[in-house]
This record gives C-alpha cells, structure tokens and sequence, in this order.
C-alpha cells in the first residue's frame, strides 16, 4: 500500500461503505423464517472518466475499409466528470425453510433487488441429506428472467468436501440433445479440503 499515489488516477478510483442486515425466527420447530437487506450503501467514485464518440460509423459493405473503420470505432475521446457518487443496487430477502422430514428440508426465496436494473424473483428448493455425507438439493425459480431450475450434489467426507451444482439447467432440446431457449447455464464443482 506504500507504492500506491492516492492522489493520482492510477492509485484507488473510490472508496465507499455498505451495510448488511439479517434476521432469522424459529416460528415453530420445524419452521425457521428470515430476512435480510444487503448492500446498504454506496460508493463515492474519484475519478470518473468516461469515454465517448464523437462521430457514427456505419458498416456499408467494404471490407477493404473495415479495419480502419473498426479502429476508428475504439478512439475514444476522454471525458473527465466530477467526484459522483453512486448507490449500490441493494437487495431484500424474505425466506422460509420447513423440516418435513429428519433428512428432508423444504425451502422458499423471494429476492428483490433494486437500483438501476431491478429484479425479482421467487425460488424453491428441496434438500435431502438422508446420510451425514451426503446432500442433494434441487431448486426451481420464475421472476424477471424467467423460469429456470438447478440441482446440487455435496459428499461430506470427514477430511474433504466435494460438491456439484448447476443452475439454469435447460428444460428443451432437439432430438440431438441441443439445448433450446437460453444458453445460460451454470456449473460448478470444487473440493474444500478441512485441516
């Protein structure tokens, strides 16, 4: 942090504070509801540069030109502005999640976030766990973006945790197994290894 010119362009662009906030109720024994509000807060940017072209390109057919013209395209001309300060988009959250069985849990999620580009959504979930090493959950959510379901799979071993999900899973393909709608899908699996 010594080599860092605070007062230049090139040290930190801003600096700013937000703020979480949850709660979680026992209503009943098998029944836990919570609440959260995150991202309170916002961030007071120093240096807020932008960019901006000063003239329109148009593609008309010519690929003799096209280089040049593309290059064109990225000269931007800077356009220095003042300290601004901005809001994060913050987020609310109310959930449920019900004991149905000893190894299976029952859950529900409303988000909403807010800001420039506002969202919500509502999702269920489904977890069994019917052994101390192993869960699975699947969840299903519509709101803004659609409808889109996922699934994970966790093995607990006593020195190592390894884990599978994927989220947006697609619901049609072609009879070549070529996935309709939105390419969107989400996978990820790693290891934890405990010490």
């Amino acid at each position: 942090i010594d080599d860092i010119d605070f007062d230049s362009p090139e040290g930190v662009s801003g600096s700013g504070v937000a703020l979480d906030l949850g709660v979680v109720i026992d209503i009943l024994p098998k029944l836990k509801l919570s609440a959260a509000l995150c991202d309170i807060g916002g961030i007071n940017w120093k240096y807020n540069i932008n960019g901006r072209r000063s003239n329109q390109w148009i593609y008309d057919g010519d690929s003799d030109d096209l280089e040049d013209e593309l290059s064109n395209l990225l000269d931007l001309e800077p356009v220095a502005s003042e300290t601004k300060f901005r809001m994060l988009p913050a987020t609310a959250r109310l959930g449920a999640e019900y004991s149905a069985l000893p190894a299976l849990t029952l859950g529900l999620l409303g988000t909403r976030q807010f800001g420039d580009l506002s969202w919500s959504e509502v999702r269920a979930s489904a977890n069994f766990k019917p052994f101390k090493v192993l869960g699975a959950s699947v969840s299903a959510a519509t709101g803004t973006f659609g409808f889109s379901w996922g699934a994970a799979l966790n093995l607990n071993l006593k020195v190592m945790n390894l884990y599978f999900g994927m989220d947006a899973i697609p619901t049609r393909y072609t009879p070549q197994y070529v996935p309709l709608g939105k390419a969107n899908l989400g996978a990820c699996f790693g290891i934890n290894i405990t010490i």
